[in-house]
């Protein structure tokens, strides 16, 4: 007994290790910040994680089975994710793609429209599906028009490079290494501006337990973009091997994304977030259209969980 009220005091004193929050993505220019943070040795001692999948179809798929806490998506895939019942709160402006998101065909297709019956390769349960749908409507295609086969991420250079499709979406840096083997832009995001949008979210269940983690994690997000700016040979050094391109090509990824830096979040999450949560529903009318979505989600929801914590204004 006295040995156990002497060891008392010890026990009271031990800091309780903080939650872990696992957070989830795939290779994208706009995500890469999370990694360079990581590089800089930022993460240490904050509890987040980072977990790197092969495609955001396996962040998606995490995130459904309660394999990470967090994950790095575009918009309609979190759409996708809701629609299902996965509760999530977006909590982060990553990036908006004006660019860097692309359909790359073949020589010899020469524009959008020249698409009708050719073979083309997607990611269709990711944004690959939103792309496609988006370039179809544009070029007054329908799916029955094109021969569409599902490739993985993973999957698109090696597809392209052998034939086995006449064009591919896909997007940074798989996008320039397609374009080095002669590929052509016919389609990007540019084309659709505000629409490719990536964030972060987190299961909403989670939420109360990571206040001191997010707030963290929002800072950490934007030193990282800071240390870009101040330091872009060091930052282009850190983030070639993920990206697969030599160092000097890695700062030209950013050209076609605009990052969400403070700024941007502010306006991004103001007034309750009105205008994004707008655009949030157009799209999801777009979706509901071409048949994305088997049904509305609300996306008010989805922006509840911002307000949860503020960010502090400080720089690690």
């Amino acid at each position: 007994m006295l040995l156990a009220l002497l060891a008392l005091p010890l026990t009271a004193c031990t800091p309780a290790p903080k939650p872990e929050l696992r957070i989830g993505t795939n290779i994208w220019p706009g995500y890469e910040p999370l990694y360079l943070a990581r590089s800089l040795g930022l993460l240490k001692g904050t509890g987040i994680s980072l977990i790197e999948y092969p495609s955001s179809t396996e962040t998606m798929r995490a995130l459904r089975h309660g394999g990470i806490e967090a994950g790095a998506l575009t918009l309609d895939e979190v759409l996708t994710l809701a629609q299902d019942g996965i509760d999530l709160r977006i909590v982060l402006l990553l990036d908006v793609s004006d660019g860097a998101d692309a359909v790359i065909a073949r020589p010899g297709i020469e524009s959008m429209e020249d698409l009708r019956g050719r073979t083309i390769g997607a990611e269709s349960s990711a944004l690959g599906g939103y792309m496609l749908s988006r370039v179809l409507d544009k070029a007054g295609l329908k799916q029955e028009d094109v021969h569409i086969i599902p490739l993985m991420l993973d999957e698109h250079e090696q597809a392209f490079i052998e034939n086995r499709v006449d064009a591919v979406v896909t997007f940074e840096p798989v996008k320039s290494r397609l374009l080095e083997q002669g590929g052509k832009i016919v389609f990007d995001s540019s084309m659709i501006p505000g629409e490719v949008v990536d964030v972060l979210v987190v299961r909403a269940a989670i939420l109360a337990d990571h206040p001191e983690s997010l707030n963290t994690l929002a800072e950490l997000w934007f030193h990282a973009l800071d240390y870009v700016q101040r330091e872009p040979a060091d930052a282009a050094r850190r983030m070639q091997a993920r990206l697969r391109l030599p160092a000097d090509r890695v700062l030209e990824q950013f050209a076609g994304v605009h990052m969400g830096d403070r700024r941007e979040n502010d306006a991004f999450f103001d007034d309750a977030a009105s205008a994004s949560v707008k655009n949030a529903t157009l799209m999801m009318q777009v979706m509901r259209r071409q048949q994305l979505l088997r049904r509305d989600v609300d996306v008010n929801r989805l922006f509840a969980g911002h307000a949860s914590y503020k960010s502090t204004g400080t720089t690690p």
